[in-house]
């Protein structure tokens, strides 16, 4: 009994190890399709600067100061607007082709080698789970 208890662990044991392999593995794969957080942080800075230029229009554009010249003052305020959302537009073209080159097709065969090695690496190690197991039921048999 004492032989099956210790066979049975060392199944145990190996499955565990197994599980464990599988999930550092899925866990690589989920880190290979996620942008770095330098591209995201760039990204919503971009944006709540356009955000933010955009408030800071509309607030001189209505400040109260401003409102006795509203019509004098609105080719000025359009202007100015027109020039924000073209840098917006220009400063996002930029932004997304950075993007893109970064982790679009161009390292698309890259991901591809890691995502095979990573199955590889999980395959074998499921295949010596189970030819490690096999030994310990043959060895539990034998006895």
């Amino acid at each position: 009994m004492a032989k099956a208890k210790e066979n049975f662990g060392k199944i145990v044991e190996q499955q565990q190890d197994l599980m464990e392999k599988i999930a550092a593995n899925t866990n690589k794969m989920f880190e290979m399709f996620t942008m770095e957080e330098t591209d995201t942080k760039e990204g919503q800075e971009l944006f709540n600067d356009f955000i933010k230029r955009n408030q800071q229009l509309m607030e001189e554009q209505f400040h109260p100061d401003n409102l006795e010249k509203f019509w004098e003052k609105m080719p000025e305020q359009y202007n100015k607007a027109i020039e924000t959302q073209m840098d917006f537009y220009n400063r996002t073209n930029e932004y997304l082709r950075r993007v893109m080159e970064k982790y679009t097709v161009q390292t698309q065969q890259n991901y591809w080698k890691k995502l095979s090695d990573i199955y590889m690496d999980n395959y074998q190690a499921m295949m010596e789970t189970s030819t490690n197991s096999f030994k310990a039921f043959q060895e539990f048999f034998a006895n």
